[in-house]
């Protein structure tokens, strides 16, 4: 008697830790081709001096006016303003996935796959819209250290 309850559990228990990982990937696949049909740009900037540099965002709404501030003194010649936001970078290699504008457009809300999209990790956070390009960061140059 003992035996088949063990049995039963154990086969309930497989049954539930299949159907959990069959409805995730279904979840993440959705997910997904939502992303992937939203606007696709890249995020860089170049304030200093058009160098390419990474984009700072925040992942909290709370951040929002700071952010703005932050860019808006960059864009107004300071180039050593203060920030009052915690520090995430997105990387201006990778596209991102516009999935929406907010507080009177100046903020988008991006998706950056930094894994290539092949295991579902990404980045989420709110970028200034004047760092969202069309097209891809120039590439850097190179020299050829025998020169």
């Amino acid at each position: 008697m003992k035996l088949n309850k063990v049995i039963k559990y154990t086969l309930v228990f497989i049954v539930f830790c299949i159907a959990w990982n069959l409805i995730g990937d279904y979840i993440e696949k959705s997910f997904r081709k939502n992303v992937y049909s939203k606007r696709k740009m890249y995020c860089y900037e170049r304030y200093h001096k058009g160098t390419v540099n990474p984009v700072l965002y925040v992942e909290d709404k709370m951040y929002w006016d700071s952010l703005i501030t932050y860019y808006r003194q960059i864009e107004h010649g300071n180039m050593n303003p203060v920030f009052n936001f915690p520090v995430n970078e997105m990387p201006y290699d990778t596209c991102v996935y516009i999935m929406g504008y907010e507080h009177d457009s100046l903020i988008a809300d991006v998706i950056c796959y930094y894994d290539w999209g092949r295991t579902g990790t990404y980045r989420r956070g709110y970028v200034y819209r004047n760092t969202l390009h069309s097209d891809l960061p120039p590439k850097k140059k190179t020299y050829n250290k025998m020169n």
